[in-house]
C-alpha cells in the first residue's frame, strides 16, 4: 500500500490548490463541505491534466525531460502556496464538518478493489487475457530516460513503444508513469495500476458530487452512486485486463459530462470551462478515441436543442462545444495528429478486438449484473470465437433487473445529456452490427461493449437519480438495498472468477535470468503450460500467450516468438536455445528435468539447456522445429 500512498500524496498536493480555486467558483458558497470534498476528489485529476499537457510539448519539441520534472516541482510549489493561503479560511468547525462528511465508506470500497485486483506485488505482475499492460509499461520505462525523444524512434526501437507513441498516439499515461519512475525510483509495472486506479476512483467520486449537485440530491446519496459506479463488474473488467488508458478516460469523460449537467444551472461559466477543457486535454493525450465520443455527445445535445427550439439549451450546448475546442488547442502538438488518426482508426475498426462473453444488457451496463463473472466459460468461448448464451435463470435475472433499470432511467427522458448518451449507445450497437455484416470483424461484440461501457458511470448516476424520486420511503430503501446487494454479489463473483484464471509474470525473476545470460549467445523460449505451436494443454492457453507478450521485452530481444512469421531471422545460427519453464507447469510436465539440463533456477522459473541451436530449431524461414524442445 506504500506505493499507493506515495502516488496519491504527490498527485493530491500537486493539484489541491488549483482544484480548490476552481471548485470554490463552481459550487455555491453555502455548500462549503461540497467544495472541500470536490477539491480533494479532483486534485489527482488536476495534477494529471497539467502534467500530461506539459509532457506533450516536451515530447513533441524534444525538450530534455528533466525540465518536465522541474515544471512539476514548480506546479507542486504553487499548489501548496495556494493551499496554505486558503487554509486560513478554514475554521475548526468547518474542518470537523468536512471530516464527518468525508466519503469514508467509498474509501473502504476502493481499498477492497485494490486488495482484490491489484496486479503487482513483490515483483509479481498478475494479468488476464490482454498483454496491453506491457506496451504502456515498456513505453513508460523508455520515457523515464531524459535523453529519449520521439525523433530517436527507429526500426530497432521496441514495437511496443512504436505502437503507443507513433501509431496509437497515447502519450499521456506513459509520460506521467515514466515521471513517477524517476521520482520514486521504481518500475512502471509497479506504478501504472495504482496511478490508474487513483485517477479512476477520484474521477468517479468527483463526478458523483457534481452530478448530485446538479440534481440537488442529498449528500449521503453521493457515496451510494459512486460505490455502485466503482463496483460495476463490466467496467472493472477493463481495469483488470489492463486497458488502463481506457479506464482513465472513463473518469475524465464522466467528469466532463457531469460538468455539462452542472453548467445549465451555474451562472459562473468560466471555471467550468477551464476544468472541462483540462478534462478534454487529458482525454486526447490518454485515449484519444474518447475525444470523438465526447464531441458526439455534445453534438447530439446541440442537435436536440435545435429540434426542440430551446434557445437557452442551444446556447449553453454550443458554449460547451467551445470547451472541447479549447481542450483540443491545449494539446495542439498531439491533437492535430488525432484528426487523421481518427479516420484511420475508424477504417481499421473491423480488425480489432476479440470475443466477449455475451452482449451487454441494461443491467450489465448499470452493474446490477456482470457478464464476466464466469471466466471459465469466457475463456472457452474466446478460444472458439463464439458468444456465450446466458442460462435461463441468468436471463430471468437480467430481464428483471434490466426492466427495473429502464424504468428508473425513463424518469430522465427529458434530460438532453441522457438522450444524447442513449443515442450514442444505440449507434454503437448498430455500428457493431454493421462491422459484423460488412467486414472481417468476427463474431463478437467488442466494439459495442468497449464503447458503451464508457457511459456506465453516468447511466448509474441517472439510475439513482430516478430512484431518488421514489415517493415512499420503504420502496426507496428497498431499491437501494437491492441495487447494492446485486452489485456486491456480482463483484464477488467477478473476483472469484478472475482469481481462478489470473496468470502471472515474475518480473524480477525474468530480469535475473536475462542478467545471468548477459553477453552470451543464447535465445530464450517460454513454455508456460506445456504447449507448443498447434497444440494446447491446459485451459490457460490464451492467458499464457499474454505472459509471453509480457516476458518478451523483459528479455531484451533475446526471445524466440514461436508464433512469429520468421522468429529466428534476427538471431545467430549458432545461438543456443534456452528454455524457461514456469515451476507450476513442471507439476504437469515432469519430463523436462529428465530430458534437459537444469542450468539456472529462480523462485518462479526453471531454466534448461535444450542442447538445440537456432540452426537445428529453425532449418529455414518456414520451419520451426519444436519437437525436441517441447516434448509431449
Amino acid at each position: 500500500m506504500e506505493i499507493y500512498f506515495k502516488i496519491y500524496a504527490i498527485l493530491f498536493l500537486m493539484g489541491i490548490g488549483f482544484s480548490y480555486v476552481l471548485c470554490k467558483k463552481i459550487i455555491p458558497h453555502e455548500k462549503n463541505n461540497t467544495i472541500a470534498l470536490l477539491s480533494i476528489a479532483i486534485s489527482p485529476l488536476m495534477s494529471y491534466s497539467l502534467t500530461v499537457i506539459a509532457s506533450i510539448y516536451f515530447l513533441h519539441f524534444g525538450i530534455d525531460r528533466t525540465l518536465l520534472l522541474l515544471f512539476c516541482k514548480i506546479i507542486f510549489g504553487i499548489s501548496l502556496l495556494i493551499s496554505v493561503y486558503y487554509l486560513f479560511y478554514f475554521s475548526y468547525r468547518h474542518a470537523i464538518s468536512v471530516i464527518k462528511n468525508f466519503p469514508w465508506f467509498f474509501i473502504l470500497v476502493a481499498l477492497l478493489v485494490i486488495f482484490c485486483f491489484g496486479n503487482y506485488h513483490d515483483g509479481i505482475l498478475y494479468h488476464l487475457l490482454n498483454p496491453d499492460i506491457v506496451s504502456y509499461a515498456i513505453t513508460a520505462d523508455w520515457l523515464s530516460q531524459p535523453s529519449h525523444q520521439l525523433s530517436q524512434i527507429n526500426n530497432t526501437t521496441s514495437v511496443y513503444i512504436i505502437e503507443i507513441l507513433l501509431r496509437a498516439l497515447r502519450w499521456g499515461l506513459p509520460s506521467i508513469t515514466g515521471l513517477f519512475n524517476t521520482i520514486l525510483n521504481t518500475s512502471s509495472y509497479e506504478i501504472i495500476f495504482p496511478l490508474t486506479f487513483i485517477l479512476f476512483a477520484s474521477g468517479i467520486m468527483a463526478s458523483a458530487l457534481f452530478f448530485n449537485s446538479a440534481f440537488n440530491l442529498r449528500h449521503s446519496f453521493t457515496q451510494i452512486t459512486a460505490i455502485v459506479a466503482l463496483l460495476n463488474g463490466s467496467l472493472l473488467y477493463f481495469l483488470i485486463e489492463g486497458f488502463f488508458p481506457n479506464i482513465v478516460s472513463v473518469a475524465y469523460l464522466t467528469l466532463f459530462l457531469s460538468l455539462f449537467l452542472l453548467n445549465k444551472e451555474n451562472p459562473n461559466k468560466m471555471p467550468i470551462f477551464i476544468l472541462g477543457s483540462l478534462c478534454i486535454a487529458a482525454i486526447i493525450t490518454t485515449y484519444n478515441e474518447v475525444f470523438t465520443i465526447a464531441t458526439a455527445v455534445i453534438g447530439f445535445s446541440i442537435l436536440i436543442s435545435l429540434i426542440t427550439r430551446n434557445k437557452t439549451e442551444f446556447k449553453q450546448n454550443t458554449l460547451f462545444l467551445m470547451t472541447i475546442l479549447i481542450g483540443f488547442l491545449l494539446v495542439f502538438p498531439l491533437s492535430y495528429k488525432i484528426i487523421l488518426f481518427t479516420f484511420a482508426n475508424i477504417k481499421n475498426s473491423g480488425n480489432v478486438g476479440y470475443a466477449q462473453p455475451t452482449w451487454l444488457w441494461p443491467s450489465d451496463i448499470l452493474g446490477l449484473t456482470n457478464i464476466y463473472f464466469k471466466f471459465n466459460h469466457y475463456l472457452d468461448e474466446a478460444v472458439a470465437t463464439q458468444l456465450i448464451h446466458r442460462s435461463y435463470p441468468f436471463i430471468a435475472i437480467s430481464l428483471s433487473l434490466s426492466a427495473w433499470g429502464i424504468y428508473e432511467l425513463w424518469k430522465s427522458r427529458k434530460n438532453i445529456i441522457f438522450i444524447s448518451i442513449l443515442i450514442c449507445s444505440v449507434l454503437f450497437l448498430f455500428y457493431n452490427y454493421y462491422l459484423l455484416a460488412t467486414t472481417g470483424y468476427g463474431p463478437h461484440n467488442y466494439i459495442f461493449d468497449k464503447l458503451v461501457i464508457l457511459f456506465s458511470p453516468l447511466y448509474v448516476a441517472f439510475f439513482f437519480a430516478g430512484i431518488y424520486q421514489t415517493t415512499r420511503s420503504s420502496f426507496f430503501k428497498l431499491k437501494i438495498f437491492i441495487s447494492l446487494g446485486c452489485v456486491f454479489i456480482y463483484f464477488y463473483l467477478l473476483f472469484h472468477g478472475t482469481s481462478e484464471y489470473r496468470a502471472f509474470v515474475d518480473v524480477r525473476a525474468i530480469s535475473s535470468i536475462q542478467n545471468h545470460f548477459k553477453n552470451k549467445s543464447v535465445v530464450f523460449i517460454m513454455n508456460e503450460r506445456g504447449y507448443r505451436k498447434g497444440r494446447t494443454w491446459g485451459k490457460l492457453r490464451y492467458i499464457d500467450r499474454a505472459s509471453e507478450f509480457i516476458i518478451n521485452p523483459l528479455l531484451i530481444n533475446q526471445f524466440l516468438d514461436q508464433w512469429g512469421n520468421d522468429p529466428c531471422a534476427t538471431f545467430s545460427r549458432s545461438a543456443k536455445i534456452i528454455l524457461i519453464v514456469n515451476k507450476k507447469a513442471l507439476l504437469d510436465n515432469t519430463h523436462y528435468p529428465k530430458t534437459h539440463r537444469l542450468i539456472y533456477s529462480t523462485r518462479s522459473y526453471e531454466v534448461f539447456d535444450t542442447n538445440q541451436t537456432i540452426a537445428t530449431t529453425c532449418p529455414n524461414a518456414n520451419t520451426l522445429r519444436l519437437d525436441k524442445i517441447f516434448i509431449k
